[in-house]
């Protein structure tokens, strides 16, 4: 199933809004720093890549436009590859070692009484990152200590 280019940074945004920002999870998912990264960008990539261009304008002036069009592409594309790389992950069906953590804890969720959306047979990355969401703010410490 292909997905369109702003379906797919839509699923970024999403994504990155639904994944829980815990220190916990730094050593096992690479989504945090990704998260960070990409936030980070998208904050201070364009009003840089704006005073690049004018910089260079200015200095070089119009025989070198296309260069400076260039540079201020490259700038803002940078968010970007990161909202484009979150929506591909949280997209991407789980592996199997972390299928199973998946199943544990929508297990272990279930017993404890939490409201929990129905399991799916082939989860994705988003819906593990809702359900560790859920886990993080419904479940005590002593619950999620097992498994990061």
């Amino acid at each position: 199933m292909s997905k369109s280019i702003t379906s797919v940074f839509r699923d970024g945004q999403n994504y990155m809004k639904s994944w829980p920002e815990r220190k916990e999870l730094h050593a096992v998912f690479p989504e945090n720093r990704v998260i960070y990264a990409t936030r980070l960008s998208m904050s201070v990539m364009p009003p840089i890549g704006v005073g690049c261009a004018a910089v260079m304008f200015q200095a070089l002036g119009t025989e070198y436009l296309p260069q400076v069009l260039a540079v201020l592409a490259f700038f803002l594309s940078i968010p970007l590859q990161g909202l484009w790389w979150l929506g591909v992950r949280s997209n991407t069906v789980l592996p199997p070692t972390v299928k199973h953590m998946y199943y544990e804890i929508y297990q272990r969720m279930q017993q404890q009484g939490c409201e929990v959306q129905a399991s799916k047979s082939s989860p994705r990355y988003y819906e593990l990152a809702t359900l560790l969401k859920k886990a993080f703010s419904e479940l005590d410490r002593a619950f999620t200590e097992r498994w990061f």
